[in-house]
């Protein structure tokens, strides 16, 4: 992920969303420690398993 926020930051994005399954421990710790603040919690469609998942924001400027 580290990787990904130079070039995102280059193509002039303001920030990048993510998300994870409420229950990928490590994924949300990756996540956090890049910058990212949990910005909400929702529930997948039954059409993608209906797992509650968290959406994390990381602002590049």
């Amino acid at each position: 992920m580290a990787r990904l926020l130079p070039l995102a930051r280059a193509e002039g994005l303001a920030y990048v969303e993510l998300t994870t399954q409420a229950d990928n421990i490590a994924s949300q710790r990756v996540i956090e420690a890049n910058g990212g603040e949990m910005i909400e919690r929702f529930h997948k469609s039954h059409a993608h398993g209906g797992a509650e998942s968290l959406r994390f924001r990381i602002l590049l400027r």
